[in-house]
């Protein structure tokens, strides 16, 4: 039996980390997430995160989940008529090398039916579901209004 080169084996070695960290890098990067706080009756909640698209292609969310609320939509704030209203988007589109940045009068979260009450400080898992299939999950921080 053949003992195995020590260049060959390095060589497996360094191509088999190649593959896993080009594999595991997200289609888009998360940051600064977090709900904003309201009473315990409130069963809408609105939340925000900075969404950033490192490729070098466009690419699209179709929708968002929580195991903490029963439901998640996209919501962009726009002035119509002299008055802001909020309008539903059936997906978010970031453009290659693109960040969208939800904020309060902004695109947004909007969180309905918590599955609990929430705490100031408290963190929630937040999933994106991308038109590829793929799902990238964030973190939001309860805080009070901003």
């Amino acid at each position: 039996m053949r003992k195995p080169k020590p260049l060959a084996f390095l060589l497996v070695a360094t191509l088999s980390l190649i593959a896993t960290s080009l594999k595991a890098q997200d289609p888009v990067v998360l940051s600064e997430g977090w709900i904003r706080a309201a009473p315990p009756t409130s069963n809408v909640r609105a939340g925000y995160v900075v969404i950033h698209n490192p490729s070098h292609q466009g690419v699209r969310i179709l929708s968002a989940s929580s195991p903490h609320f029963r439901g998640v939509e996209f919501h962009q704030t726009v002035l119509e008529d002299g008055m802001m209203r909020m309008r539903a988007q059936s997906e978010l589109q970031i453009a290659a090398g693109g960040t969208l940045r939800m904020q309060p009068g902004g695109v947004h979260l909007m969180l309905f039916e918590p599955t609990k009450p929430l705490v100031v400080g408290e963190e929630l898992t937040l999933d994106f579901h991308l038109y590829d299939g793929q799902r990238v999950s964030t973190l939001l921080t309860v805080k009070r209004g901003l």
